[in-house]
């Protein structure tokens, strides 16, 4: 005969404890990230069986060799830090400088990968200006006129910057008048070679931030330092610039190599008188200066 129909099947049991959370992830970039610290982005734990999440990363992007001391829990990425273009070497990518040493002044008053630094005078570099050759002018007073310095960037900026050297556009604060229309270019070989005004950036010149790029400030009054950063393989260098005094402009351009961290061009009126510089007389010199690493 037919059987009869099935029993109702028993209750099920209960699910299985769910597994822990993943860790996430944590960001920390700056062209200067310095410190110590500990930073956790591991995967929680629990279930039953036991399964514990995975780990998070942490990316971290510094654009100096010594970075900070982290205990990290997780995977970490490691990338460069802030950047923007530098017309004076071809439009490539140098590091934003932010050091409490050199402070802009430029539209935000802002960290920037060149400008004119604002806390510095170039009479705070005696040691350069006095290994330049003196000239006589008006009074008698000895003047060095301008000196494009390449400088360890641990000495000038307080920071080893991995890949580059610092450069300085140095104008004594004994020169008699300004310079104008002041262009400075670098490169690997003179081949190669472009010359860009100098400029003033700040973040409110970006593009991303709604700006059209820096603004062309190309004067240097005595006194004033002008600092970037230069790729370390870059040894060709030119600058330009017009002098004036009163009606009188006399213009000059010249190419040299600075190779190395102490190495300083500078450029200078003949000795004699206000007269000569009018007339555009100009000396050309090349030392080595070796800073100090106090």
């Amino acid at each position: 005969g037919e059987g009869g129909a099935s029993g109702q099947g028993g209750d099920g049991g209960d699910g299985g404890s769910g597994g822990a959370g993943s860790g996430g992830t944590v960001k920390l970039v700056g062209s200067v990230v310095a410190g110590a610290g500990a930073v956790d982005a591991g995967g929680g734990s629990g279930g039953s069986p036991q399964r514990d999440g995975g780990n998070g990363r942490l990316i971290l992007g510094n654009n100096v060799v010594d970075g900070p001391a982290l205990s990290v829990v997780g995977d970490i990425f490691q990338t460069t830090g802030p950047t923007n273009t530098n017309p004076f070497f071809g439009g490539i990518q140098t590091p934003v400088i932010a050091e409490q040493n050199v402070a802009f002044d430029n539209v935000d008053d802002a960290a920037e990968a060149f400008g004119l630094a604002e806390n510095l005078s170039a009479g705070d570099f005696p040691a350069i200006l006095a290994a330049g050759p003196p000239v006589t002018i008006g009074d008698g007073a000895g003047v060095r006129g301008l000196a494009v310095a390449r400088l360890d960037d641990r000495v000038l900026l307080g920071s080893d910057y991995a890949g580059f050297d610092a450069l300085a556009v140095l104008l004594s604060p004994l020169f008699e008048g300004g310079l104008e229309d002041v262009m400075l270019g670098g490169s690997q070989d003179a081949g190669t070679l472009s010359l860009s005004p100098l400029l003033s950036g700040g973040f409110s010149t970006r593009a991303e931030f709604g700006g059209t790029g820096p603004l062309v400030d190309a004067s240097l009054l005595p006194g004033d330092v002008y600092v970037t950063l230069v790729p370390e393989d870059f040894e060709v260098f030119e600058i330009s610039f017009n002098s004036r005094n009163g009606e009188a402009v006399s213009s000059f351009q010249e190419t040299f190599v600075l190779s190395g961290p102490g190495d300083v061009f500078y450029s200078l009126p003949e000795p004699g008188t206000v007269t000569l510089l009018m007339a555009g007389v100009v000396v050309l010199a090349r030392t080595r200066w070796r800073p100090s690493h106090d």
